[in-house]
């Protein structure tokens, strides 16, 4: 990580398009290639919030890669991701399925991949989350798929590709759990909790230590709260050290002379809870105490909350307008059908998602698309529709579980702190989406939503399980 970081931090000093002694390659560049060949670098940022980028409202400079796409491209405001954590996301994605269970094997199934392999391409992937790794399915259909690589590696695969057009699928993980950036990107100072989140984490600590002094009480209170804000800070520097890792790369495309004709997708397969929102009650344990750390959701997984899965979604390069906005709503399984009309190819095959590309089109003539009627999410536990109005339901699975269904107006209550009544009728009609969604969405087979010894290890080290759990 280490080397990447300072690879990263002499192209950012550079710039991308910039031609200085510090960027000189002596490779060759790749070989002339049919002039309708397009190439596409779909990159993911793992557990990326949208408003933790410069381009989404941020107030710092997390983004500068980023931002600059964003401004050459169509920003999408409003993404729904299908899921709140890697697996089935990445699933979701790549299928442009809606999923009907918790996927955590990638299905031997049409993906984004496979239709650009049938069609010629060269498949690359480089990427940083070990429940990605080899032997879950993620890696079926690419010619190259590197796990962890440093850069060096990265060039050498890129420069195997010859005269083909490529796809190349980089997914980074710096803002995922725990939170470390390196120099130069641990640069941000800790970011406090908004006053009513801060508001109730002190109610909460305050509860918990009933009876004692009240200096005690305001010591925890602010030892809480600070904890808090240095993780927030640290996440906004794994989020600018993401960035610099995609910067790393669009050079080496620059420089093997295919980034002109790359189209180029900046995606997050969900984002981050941050200690905004509290934990669901299934993850809490009955019979131990729980402090505030826990109560208040630092990661992700369980919850179906709008800071996991608002997320961002931006295209670049060849046949995407320049410097457009699109309000949304639109969901990640947009992305595999918005790719394949943009290169020309049929979808051949079932996809529940729909191409964008009318969309730009209407954004180039002035017009303003409506984007979705429903944006949908799944978890283990719950399963979210959110109508393009603002009314959002999150219900549970089945009543074997202690969550409630929870009903939102997200036009009066943004962060989702105050949810109404469940007999409100729009919830009924969102219940009733929500059934039509469930029973046409992909189903598992062959075990696709088992966790196995393998996978289960791999969760529990990037926290999604608890040592308890073993």
């Amino acid at each position: 990580m280490i080397e990447f970081a300072r690879v990263a931090r002499s192209l950012l000093l550079c710039g991308i398009g910039g031609v200085m002694a510090a960027c000189t390659d002596e490779r060759p560049a790749a070989p002339p290639r049919e002039p309708n060949h397009l190439d596409v670098l779909l990159c993911v940022i793992d557990t990326l919030r949208a408003d933790r980028l410069g381009c989404y409202g941020a107030d710092r400079p997390t983004s500068p890669t980023v931002d600059r796409l964003a401004g050459e491209g169509v920003r999408v405001v409003d993404c729904c991701a299908q899921s709140s954590w890697t697996g089935p996301s990445m699933v979701s994605m790549f299928t442009s399925r809606r999923l009907s269970a918790d996927f955590v094997h990638m299905p031997d199934t049409e993906t984004l991949t496979r239709r650009l392999r049938r069609r010629g391409y060269a498949t690359l992937a480089a990427q940083y989350n070990s429940l990605l790794a080899p032997g879950n399915g993620y890696d079926r259909d690419f010619d190259q798929y590197l796990t962890f690589p440093p850069p060096k590696k990265i060039g050498a695969a890129l420069a195997k590709v010859g005269d083909k057009p490529l796809f190349f699928y980089l997914h980074l993980a710096d803002p995922h759990d725990p939170y470390e950036p390196t120099k130069p990107h641990d640069r941000f100072a800790p970011r406090p909790l908004e006053p009513e989140r801060a508001a109730r984490v002190e109610q909460f600590v305050r509860a918990s230590m009933a009876g004692a002094a009240k200096a005690d009480q305001d010591a925890a209170v602010r030892k809480t709260l600070d904890a808090m804000a240095a993780e927030r800070g640290r996440y906004d520097g794994d989020v600018h050290q993401a960035d610099g890792r995609l910067a790393a790369v669009l050079e080496m495309l620059r420089r093997s002379g295919r980034l002109e004709r790359t189209i180029v997708v900046i995606a997050a397969d969900h984002g981050e809870t941050l200690f905004e929102h509290e934990e669901t009650p299934s993850a809490l344990s009955d019979t131990e105490a729980v402090d505030a750390m826990q109560r208040f959701k630092r990661g992700h997984n369980a919850v179906l909350t709008e800071v996991l899965l608002r997320v961002p979604l931006i295209f670049h390069g060849p046949g995407v307008p320049r410097g457009l906005v699109h309000p949304g709503p639109t969901e990640n399984i947009d992305i595999v059908p918005t790719v394949l009309e943009l290169l020309g190819i049929d979808p051949d095959g079932h996809l529940d998602g729909t191409s964008l590309v009318g969309d730009f089109a209407m954004l180039a003539n002035g017009e303003v698309p409506t984007g979705r009627e429903f944006v949908f999410a799944n978890t283990k536990l719950l399963t979210s529709v959110r109508h393009r109005s603002g009314a959002k339901l999150v219900r549970p699975w089945s009543h074997d579980v202690p969550e409630r269904p929870q009903f939102f107006d997200l036009t009066t209550d943004p962060f989702e702190l105050r949810p109404l009544g469940i007999d409100d009728e729009r919830a009924e009609r969102l219940t009733e989406a929500i059934k039509r969604m469930r029973s046409a969405a992909l189903r598992p087979t062959n075990a696709e939503d088992t966790i196995d010894p393998l996978v289960f290890e791999r969760m529990r080290e990037l926290g999604y399980i608890g040592d308890e759990e073993r």
